[in-house]
């Protein structure tokens, strides 16, 4: 049982982790002027039931940038490359 809990604890953090990641590129993405994807991206986390299912979208929506890495800053390309990285690991 305990063993378990330390499990949940640490897949639960590594969750936790990601959203804030995310949520720190949705903020950089609004700075830019990039709303829609910011708000997609957003969207994603507010009306996703499961978390494997808000990850999903995120990972989509973090391809969508990384497709035209041209029309972000570094910054924002790299945060995303990280958390896609971050999401395939986890998923």
């Amino acid at each position: 049982m305990q063993q378990q809990s330390v499990i949940f604890h640490h897949v639960y953090k590594e969750f936790m982790d990601l959203y804030k990641e995310t949520d720190h590129l949705i903020n950089i993405l609004k700075q830019k002027g990039h709303t829609e994807i910011a708000t997609q991206l957003s969207d994603s986390i507010r009306y996703s039931a499961i978390g494997t299912e808000i990850l999903m979208k995120i990972k989509h929506h973090l391809n969508e940038i990384l497709k035209t890495p041209q029309n972000y800053d570094e910054t924002i390309v790299s945060l995303a490359k990280s958390i896609e990285n971050r999401i395939t690991n986890a998923l």
